[in-house]
């Protein structure tokens, strides 16, 4: 029985960026920003804290990064400690952020609320934000709907109980409160849709069947359906009152 988990998979191998489009599209999304040193970003399902890191160095801003993987934190640390950045960093779980309401001028997520009950997760976004902030969320999404053993085979593999298509995301941030939606596809952004995986403790020798599996499984997932499982970037802002 696989009792490793694809996040467990990331985790272990320090795999940083595994989402679609890699670092260079998170880069793309920060760009068009203004992110200005007093200002206080949330990087959460951080991993291992690259996002964090260029967060501190690029922008010279107030960066808390969370996640709720022991390992994943870990590795976040030593990245953190290693750059000499002021990076506050905790363990938590997304769809209850431990932080007060209205903290934040901007969060960025980059593929994880697909994995959390969304609806609960996209509320703790929106009440941890500053009236005026802003959410930028990279996401699965699916081109259309998707059958049930469509469904049944992708939760196989990453545990995601839903795949939304872009209107349930839209829908999704409009029922908690979020205005100003966009969702951004990869033709608009310009971004490598496969880009080579940053590891920092990958070794072949260290690569169980167990861990192999999921690899693979993963791999042979994306080519299975891409026509039908996408990306957007959704950007959304909590507006003042």
């Amino acid at each position: 029985m696989n009792n490793m988990s694809y996040i467990d998979f990331l985790a272990k191998f320090g795999i940083s960026s595994a989402h679609p489009g890699g670092f260079s599209l998170t880069k793309k999304i920060l760009e068009p920003e203004e992110i200005e040193k007093h200002q206080r970003v949330l990087d959460v399902g951080c991993g291992t804290g690259k996002t964090s890191e260029y967060l501190a160095k690029q922008y010279k801003c107030q960066v808390s990064a969370l996640d709720l993987h022991p390992l994943m934190l870990e590795k976040a640390k030593e990245r953190f400690n290693k750059e000499q950045l002021d990076i506050e960093l905790i363990q938590g779980d997304v769809q209850r952020l431990p932080f007060p309401d209205e903290q934040f001028d901007f969060i960025i997520a980059e593929s994880v609320t697909a994995f959390t009950e969304i609806s609960l997760t996209l509320r703790e976004y929106f009440r941890v934000l500053k009236k005026g902030g802003v959410l930028l969320d990279l996401e699965m999404t699916s081109n259309s709907s998707l059958s049930e053993y469509e469904k049944k085979d992708i939760r196989r593999i990453y545990g995601i109980t839903r795949v939304l298509t872009e209107n349930e995301w839209i829908a999704a941030l409009k029922d908690c409160g979020f205005k100003e939606i966009t969702g951004m596809k990869r033709e608009n952004i310009q971004a490598p849709d496969h880009p080579p995986l940053e590891l920092t403790d990958f070794n072949i020798g260290s690569l169980s069947f167990e861990a192999l599996k999921i690899w693979l499984d993963h791999l042979d997932m994306m080519k299975k359906y891409e026509q039908v499982l996408d990306y957007r970037v959704y950007r959304a802002s909590k507006q003042g009152t």
